[in-house]
């Protein structure tokens, strides 16, 4: 295999030459660039991207840390941050935390060895704390956060205002005529907390107040956490008509479970829910409140890309995206709906 001393020996310059012409760096003359170009395409030379970054102190190299790449939004966003590293000569390293703080450190020990250029990830509890960011950029390592619901005021954020997609929900259901109205979303998630204010303010600027024995959280966010919380929240004694659910995946769950108790959706039970992706594909499709992903991932990735290449330098700042809401065959008028009893 070709090595950057055949190139130079070929050449007759130094290793130090070559490295310069690689990397594009000022000082070598215009006869000289020229002939170690040509003797780099002679040799087929590849040049070794662990030593270009230990060179330059950087790899071309950004990182994507999320909780579950599983989840479709994440994907979304990760599709449309490559699509920008792709245009701008850069690749991309993907990490999942699995919601974790002891993987998140993990991750975050092997990228600063690795040099990455930069490191993009979500706006959760496991990563979106003030000290994770602050390491990185210690190391020079700009940080730029997307999805999820935890500003930092250290780094640039991009993000939907939870409480605002929930009083979307919230007032959608309103004007359909519910008044008994359900929530269902995993314990200790903030994005939770604030997407459920935001169907409560829905609702109180009509004085109608939900009941809190119609909000139940359950330990995940996934089909099977949303199925034994909706057959929990059934076999109660409060009555609803509309059920809004954290995310579409816990939304199918939750269909599933109060269909396997006789209910219809929507016939007895309007359903709400956050997200597109399950949303869009299942049967009966679901109204949701969608979050722009794919604005997510270039806008972010490319404001990071603009950190690494100096070219954005101003404070860090926050940009929040509008959800919409997506109308499907999921939600229907109260004078339509029976009563869960």
């Amino acid at each position: 295999m070709t090595t950057i001393r055949d190139v130079a020996a070929k050449a007759n310059v130094s290793v130090a030459t070559v490295s310069a012409v690689i990397n594009d760096k000022p000082g070598v003359s215009a006869t000289v660039r020229k002939r170690v170009r040509a003797v780099i395409e002679d040799l087929d030379y590849k040049p070794n991207g662990l030593a270009r970054a230990l060179f330059s102190k950087q790899s071309a190299c950004v990182a994507f840390l999320v909780p579950s790449i599983s989840n479709p939004g994440y994907a979304r966003v990760l599709r449309s941050a490559e699509h920008v590293c792709q245009e701008r000569g850069y690749s991309i390293y993907v990490g999942q935390t699995n919601g974790n703080r002891d993987v998140a450190l993990k991750h975050q020990e092997r990228l600063i060895e690795l040099r990455v250029a930069g490191v993009l990830h979500a706006l959760t509890w496991d990563v979106a704390w003030e000290e994770y960011a602050a390491t990185f950029l210690r190391h020079n390592i700009p940080v730029v956060g997307t999805g999820g619901s935890r500003v930092s005021n250290s780094i640039d954020c991009f993000l939907v205002d939870p409480a605002e997609a929930g009083y979307m929900a919230g007032r959608y259901l309103r004007d359909l005529g519910h008044t008994r109205v359900a929530f269902l979303g995993p314990t200790h998630s903030h994005t939770a907390a604030q997407r459920l204010a935001g169907v409560r303010n829905a609702f109180a600027e009509n004085d109608l107040p939900l009941d809190d024995g119609l909000v139940r959280f359950c330990d995940g966010y996934d089909f099977d956490s949303a199925y034994r919380a909706t057959r929990e929240l059934v076999a109660h004694s409060y009555p609803f008509t509309a059920l809004v659910v954290f995310n579409d995946l816990m939304a199918t769950g939750a269909v599933a479970a109060l269909v396997e108790q006789g209910l219809s959706v929507p016939h007895n039970v309007s359903i709400m829910t956050f997200g597109s992706f399950y949303a869009s594909v299942f049967n009966p499709k679901l109204t949701s409140i969608g979050e722009p992903e794919d604005e997510f991932g270039r806008l972010a990735t490319t404001r990071l890309l603009d950190r690494i290449e100096k070219k954005h330098q101003e404070k860090p700042d926050v940009t929040r995206l509008k959800p919409s809401l997506e109308l499907r065959q999921s939600t229907i008028a109260l004078s339509a709906v029976g009563t869960v009893r």
